[in-house]
């Protein structure tokens, strides 16, 4: 009798047992998968452009435009040359991870990080580098204007930008900050671009490329 007790005993703890871990455990983890299937689900779009535009002949302007709309990627290239030719090369949509590893890795890059950059000179191209991100209901946007990629990325090594600092001075001496102004995040950019898409496209664009070079 008392080991009939003591098992139904034993049957009742370990229903509340049970019954308290899913409360706290397996509600909590039901919760958060809810909460992943949710992000899932919702709407998303990245949206990326290149827009690099030519002081002199013989090209004007060349433009990628990289998107993708609920898994839905999209991809095209124009170019228009001085004289007034446009070609465009266009990837039919279709479904893909590309454009969001492509994403991640300008983000890894630092690409929310980049800031304007003055033109060096005005025989220098300008480059426009836009980005538009919506991810469940969230989004933000951010638009860079730069001209020689390269030369942040190697020949701005030479180059410091100082700080004096004169509320830190001491016994009449002034403190001096120093930072490179170099910076190879926007050449990694461009070049990601460039890079971008599967060979055929690639291709494609180096033909429109030539054919508006030569127009």
């Amino acid at each position: 009798m008392r080991r009939h007790s003591f098992a139904i005993f034993m049957f009742v703890v370990s229903a509340i047992l049970v019954v308290w871990g899913w409360n706290f455990y397996a509600a909590d983890e039901l919760n958060r998968w809810n909460g992943v299937v949710r992000v899932a689900h919702a709407p998303s779009s990245i949206d990326l452009t290149l827009t690099i535009r030519y002081p002199k002949p013989p090209l004007y302007e060349e433009r990628y435009h990289i998107t993708d709309i609920n898994g839905i990627s999209r991809y095209t290239y124009h170019v228009r040359s001085y004289h007034g030719l446009l070609v465009k090369v266009t990837q039919p949509p279709h479904t893909t991870y590309n454009v969001s590893f492509f994403f991640e890795a300008l983000e890894q890059k630092g690409l929310w990080k980049l800031t304007n950059k003055a033109p060096r000179s005005s025989g220098d191209p300008i480059y426009t580098l836009a980005v538009k991100q919506s991810v469940g209901g969230k989004s933000g946007s951010r638009t860079v204007v730069f001209s020689d990629p390269h030369f942040w990325a190697t020949t701005a090594a030479r180059y410091h930008s100082m700080h004096i600092d004169v509320a830190r001075s001491t016994n009449g001496v002034l403190e001096v900050q120093s930072s490179s102004l170099l910076d190879p995040r926007y050449e990694e950019m461009v070049r990601a671009f460039e890079a971008f898409g599967p060979e055929e496209f690639r291709r494609d664009v180096a033909t429109a490329r030539e054919r508006a070079r030569h127009a």
